[in-house]
């Protein structure tokens, strides 16, 4: 099941506005984060369901991501629900427990986006890159 909760400056309680998804056994969670969260908080999502990173995706229009999931493809749908534009949305992974300089990567099959000229998982453009690794870092607090 995957349970949708927003956090940041929205007064939306943890408990309000979940939604529930069958994933098999698989008990996930996504949340908007619009504002930065603690370390522990972050830290929290390992396991669910990877042990060593998190999904993300990032709004670069919005400077908001959804973190957690175990596709990047339902995080987007969380975004999309919450008024973003898919032009906006670029997944990726976060990896703790990495060094600083390895944490973000910027692999997704949501990238894939020829009309918008990336052709690969990769995210192609240096300064959109650029743009959603801030977004990440400011959001998470990074680096650690």
């Amino acid at each position: 099941m995957i349970f949708f909760a927003r956090i940041g400056t929205s007064s939306i309680d943890r408990n309000e506005g979940i939604r529930h998804k069958q994933a098999g056994n698989i008990s996930v969670e996504i949340i908007i984060i619009d504002q930065k969260i603690p370390k522990e908080e972050a830290l929290r999502f390992l396991g669910l369901p990877f042990e060593d990173m998190v999904k993300f995706v990032v709004d670069v229009r919005r400077g908001i991501m959804a973190f957690g999931g175990s596709m990047h493809a339902d995080a987007e749908a969380v975004l999309l629900r919450d008024g973003s534009k898919q032009s906006d949305l670029w997944g990726g992974n976060f990896f703790p427990k990495n060094p600083a300089e390895s944490q973000i990567e910027l692999h997704s099959l949501i990238n894939i986006r020829p009309a918008d000229k990336n052709r690969s998982l990769v995210v192609q453009d240096e300064a959109l890159a650029q743009s959603i690794k801030s977004v990440t870092s400011r959001l998470l607090g990074l680096p650690w």
